[in-house]
């Protein structure tokens, strides 16, 4: 028994790493894919702006209860909004 886990170890963690390495790899961007293909007037790059997927993290440790007032700090607020604490 004590083998089978032992084998088990490198498995487990190679499919840990090839799923993470799947979830932290570049954007295939299928949307600018379609719209890079069509073609352009101008031999430029296409600059205007429009990128990757956005990913916005929040530091507080727990989500903010909205009959409580703010804690950890402004991520409390900007998380669950203004407009609830804005009657108090």
């Amino acid at each position: 028994m004590r083998t089978r886990k032992r084998m088990m170890v490198p498995i487990v963690l190679t499919l840990l790493t090839s799923v993470w390495l799947g979830a932290c790899g570049s954007d295939s961007g299928g949307a600018q894919n379609a719209a890079s293909s069509s073609p352009s007037a101008s031999a430029a790059p296409d600059r205007s702006g429009s990128g990757g997927t956005l990913v916005i993290g929040m530091t507080a440790g727990n989500i903010p209860l909205p009959n409580t007032p703010p804690d950890q700090g402004f991520e409390g607020r900007r998380f669950v909004g203004y407009q609830i604490y804005d009657a108090l």
